[in-house]
């Protein structure tokens, strides 16, 4: 029987905890059983309210911090050491007070129900995130029968988990996980990987769990019209409709596991961060349309404040907080959480500009991860300094080996300054890779949209010609920042592609260039190298494969295609480029890839000539060029 006065409940409700190694500040823990009519749940969660109150040393100290911070190494606890891990942490077999939600989740999981108490609670184990797929291995055999009831526990758990986690994602939440690979998603739907992959079983067993006892807590809050802080989630006006970000998101997890790179980056974009008021705005991330923070009040404020808010409720005393209180706690809250999260960005925004001068300064820009060229492309372009020329040829490089991340060219286009030798290279290079590629130009274009540095062009697309061979007319137009309007027509054979070479258009007209070649199109007679559409002239003192796009860029012809091959041990590789230009073709080897497309791109420009030897003949050989 129940104390209808205190909250408390005579039975004693047992959990385990699942947490990293390490953790020692232990507020959360669950128990899953099956039973024929569904699952009950129980999560229960530490009774901080019940010790820090209100106006004391310690709630101060956490009112001004406001969450635990983390770091590389160790942490700088909201609540001091004596009370987050050791009073209040849920340490195995020892007596602690909770609030435990027990609910009662159905077969088909509709609706649950749910209930909530303060209780006596105690852990009968803490469980690691890498416990969790040991405990699901058809290998795993249980030192005895204690064990064995525990990963029993798990795998019910975990079975439960995964149901709730597909039944979000079929609802529409911004939920997406590969186990294989360490991908989970956040509550706001913002892409993570684990450090170490074993992990993401338990990370996902435990986030299912709270985020269905935090959704039941927010309904029970609303219906008693308790004042806690709600935790709210909204999407940006540029975000398409949920289907389509849905459905990005089903595509991603078929693609390589490098291309959720791009689509973090875009889920960044596309997302406001949550934050918390006194007023219900809904979850975007969840899709849900109230959720609150109820488990986590050792490392969180706003967790505690809802708990102080629940727990007056529970036990039929006057809540300490107004609809008033809350809301300026919550104002609070979230400006202090801003301005750590500026000053983080700030430093790590120092820390890669200074590692990307490094690096580019070295020339080590060709192995580089997607992210971390990322960074060196946004710390150029915002850099005062002139950009050197090893970030062109690196760029180069990379549209010829298809590895330049969208973020990059949106980057190019839309932060790098005009006037910049290097830039406005790699400006061209795009353009002639929008080419064969237009997609990616209406990307870049969205991109940049999205980010506030430019508008969002509008297009309309009408069909024409006979019913035998129907064509498609886009007209796009651009509002520019000085009032003016930017406008491009365009006729494809389809309604997408129309869209998209307009787009690549439109970024030819905006920064003065020769519009893309595209393909499919039909060559022109100025295109042809015997009726060059404007002199050339090689100037021996350009680096050659700037000379060899500026060539094609001259003639009109689509760019030099470029393909590399190495052999040899790896730390004495031989790497042999192949350059092609119409019916040109040269081989060259050298012991980096840039060596070599350097020499074949002088071999090139040495045929295009009619076998006049180049000026930079001297430096291929040395490389180990092969004339084809």
């Amino acid at each position: 029987m129940g104390d209808s006065r205190t909250g408390m409940v005579a039975t004693t409700r047992r959990g385990v905890t699942i947490d990293d190694v390490s953790t020692r500040d232990i507020d959360d823990a669950i128990w899953v059983e099956k039973e024929a009519d569904g699952w009950t749940v129980l999560v229960s969660i530490a009774d901080v309210a019940g010790v820090v109150l209100s106006g004391s040393e310690e709630d101060l100290r956490a009112h001004a911090m406001v969450t635990t911070k983390y770091f590389a190494r160790g942490n700088s606890p909201m609540l001091p050491p004596h009370l987050s891990e050791d009073r209040l942490s849920l340490w195995p077999h020892e007596h602690r007070q909770a609030l435990t939600v027990e609910i009662h989740v159905p077969l088909d999981l509709g609706e649950p129900t749910f209930s909530l108490s303060i209780t006596d609670f105690v852990s009968h184990a803490k469980l690691s995130y890498g416990m969790v797929p040991e405990s699901l291995s058809s290998s795993f055999k249980p030192a005895d029968a204690r064990t064995e009831r525990l990963a029993s526990m798990v795998r019910v758990a975990a079975d439960l988990a995964i149901r709730l986690l597909e039944r979000r994602r079929q609802s529409g939440a911004m939920a997406l996980y590969d186990l294989n690979n360490g991908w989970v998603t956040t509550e706001e739907g913002w892409l993570r990987q684990l450090d170490d992959h074993r992990d993401a079983m338990g990370y996902i067993l435990v986030q299912e769990m709270m985020i269905l006892a935090n959704s039941c807590v927010a309904k029970w809050a609303i219906e008693r019209d308790l004042p806690v802080p709600f935790r709210n989630h909204t999407a940006r006006p540029s975000a398409p409709v949920r289907a389509e970000l849905m459905r990005q998101l089903d595509e991603a997890m078929q693609t390589p596991i490098v291309d959720l790179d791009v689509l973090r980056e875009r889920v960044h974009m596309l997302l406001n961060k949550a934050d918390y008021g006194a007023v219900v705005h809904g979850h975007y991330g969840l899709n849900l349309p109230a959720y609150l923070h109820f488990t986590s009040p050792i490392r969180r404020y706003a967790d505690l404040i809802a708990h102080r808010q629940i727990r007056a409720k529970l036990r039929g005393e006057p809540i300490p907080y107004t609809h008033e209180d809350v809301e300026r706690l919550c104002l609070h809250i979230n400006e202090t959480l801003r301005a750590e999260d500026a000053e983080l960005k700030q430093r790590a925004k120092d820390k890669a500009a200074s590692r990307a001068r490094r690096m580019t300064d070295a020339r080590q820009l060709a192995g580089l991860y997607a992210k971390e060229f990322e960074r060196v492309c946004k710390t150029w372009a915002r850099a005062t300094e002139t950009t050197p020329d090893a970030l062109a040829e690196a760029f180069e490089m990379r549209i010829v080996d298809g590895t330049v991340p969208l973020v990059c060219m949106a980057v190019a286009f839309a932060e790098a300054p005009l006037g910049s030798l290097a830039w406005d290279r790699i400006r061209r290079t795009l353009l002639d890779h929008f080419g064969a590629k237009s997609h990616d130009a209406i990307s870049v274009v969205t991109m940049a949209a999205q980010t506030g540095h430019w508008s969002l062009p509008t297009t309309s697309v009408e069909s024409c010609g006979p019913e035998h061979a129907l064509q498609f007319r886009a007209t796009a137009s651009w509002l520019q920042v000085d009032g003016t309007t930017l406008e491009v027509v365009h006729q494809a054979s389809s309604k997408k592609r129309a869209e998209q070479e307009a787009a690549a258009l439109l970024l030819a007209k905006r920064f003065g260039m020769d519009p893309p070649r595209f393909a499919g199109e039909p060559a022109a007679p100025v295109r042809s190298t015997s009726a060059p559409r404007k002199a050339f002239v090689f100037d021996p003192s350009k680096d050659p494969i700037s000379l060899l796009m500026e060539y094609c860029q001259a003639h009109r012809l689509d760019p030099a295609a470029f393909a590399f091959e190495q052999q040899g041990p790896s730390h004495i590789p031989s790497i042999t480029c192949t350059a092609r230009l119409l019916d040109k073709q040269s081989n060259a080897r050298a012991s980096t890839k840039q060596e070599a497309k350097r020499a074949a791109a002088v071999a090139l420009l040495a045929q295009i000539r009619g076998g006049v030897t180049a000026p930079h003949d001297t430096e291929s050989r040395k490389a180990g060029t092969d004339g084809a």
